[in-house]
This record gives structure tokens, sequence and C-alpha cells, in this order.
């Protein structure tokens, strides 16, 4: 994450929160921490929150703030196409043309992560994979733990898709069944 876009805070309640936060993922991964260290080992969590972005090199405007979704799962049953999955059904229900890229954030795997791109912006509207091995260690937290975040500004700025329907006919289908009765002395093959 590079630092040219934090937002410094002038008068932090401590050093850890020197700074607003630029991904949801420290604070989905630390809960991803907490949970396995308190016993449960397969579990799905999401928040959603905003995140801020400078908006100028001399801070004289307000931060970009987005809204985003983000999602870890830590169960060694699902991996990154489960995640992919879940992804796309999410973004399945509105109407955008996309692409899918390797992803460039810097704390995902870098084999195993993508980006789904906004054709018409041109921004990163979801980002998911693995946590990259290194930042599994910081945290403590297995290599396998998965994350997606999705930028839910850009996905609310989308039209719904149009789902089409037919009205039930008047006139059901009628099956009809024919049973026969057979003496017991006749084979099946006759």
């Amino acid at each position: 994450i590079s630092e040219e876009k934090m937002v410094v805070i002038s008068n932090p309640l401590s050093e850890d929160l020197a700074v607003m936060r630029l991904s949801l993922a420290h604070g989905l991964l630390t809960n991803v921490a907490f949970n396995l260290k308190r016993g449960n080992e397969k579990f799905k969590i999401f928040e959603c929150g905003r995140i801020y972005e400078k908006s100028d090199e001399n801070n004289q405007n307000l931060p970009h703030e987005t809204n985003m979704l983000g999602i870890a799962i830590s169960d060694n049953s699902q991996d990154f196409y489960n995640l992919k999955a879940v992804v796309e059904n999410l973004l399945s229900k509105k109407k955008f043309s996309q692409k899918l890229v390797t992803s460039t954030l810097s704390f995902l795997h870098p084999g195993k992560s993508a980006d789904i791109i906004d054709l018409q912006t041109r921004l990163p509207i979801a980002r998911f994979g693995e946590i990259h091995p290194k930042v599994a260690a910081i945290y403590d937290i297995p290599a396998t733990t998965l994350y997606a975040e999705i930028n839910t500004d850009i996905l609310v700025s989308k039209k719904d898709k149009k789902i089409s329907v037919k009205p039930i006919s008047k006139f059901p289908v009628v099956e009809r069944e024919l049973a026969v009765i057979v003496d017991e002395s006749v084979a099946v093959a006759d």
C-alpha cells in the first residue's frame, strides 16, 4: 500500500492509529487471528466500512472516502476459486463490462489473486485472493486465508440486470403414467 496515499492524523490516539485506513484488510486479518487463537478454525467474516485516500498533495482538501465490503475466509476446504465464485456472485446482480487481471495488492499472493476491473471507470471494483505468506506470518494466520475487497460505491452506481419472466401457463403440462399389471412368471426382458 503506497504511503503517498495515506492520510496522516495530526493528533492520533496511539501510534497504531496514526493514519486513516487504506484497506479493510488489517481489521479483518486481526479478527481472523483473534478467532483462530480462540479455537475457531473454520469461519467467514465480513466488514462494511470506508477507506480514505489523500485527495491532494498539500492536504488542502478532505480525503477521498470510498465505501468498501471486505470478506475474510479461514477454512482449509475453501480455495481461490471458491472466493472467486463468491465475488462473482455478488457482482452478477449488476450490469457492467469487466475484465479479470492479476492483482496488484502487495498483501495478496501474487500467483493466487486477481482484480476485477470495471471497463467504464478503469477502476478495480473487486480485489481478492490468498493472503501473501509473509503477511500471513506477521498476523500469525494460515497462508491459505482468503481475502476479498469490493468497492461498493462503484457497485451501487451500476444498473441492475434486467430479469425477464414469463407468466405461468393457464394450461399446465399434464403427465400421464401408464401402469401395467403382469404375471410374476414373465421375465423383465420379455
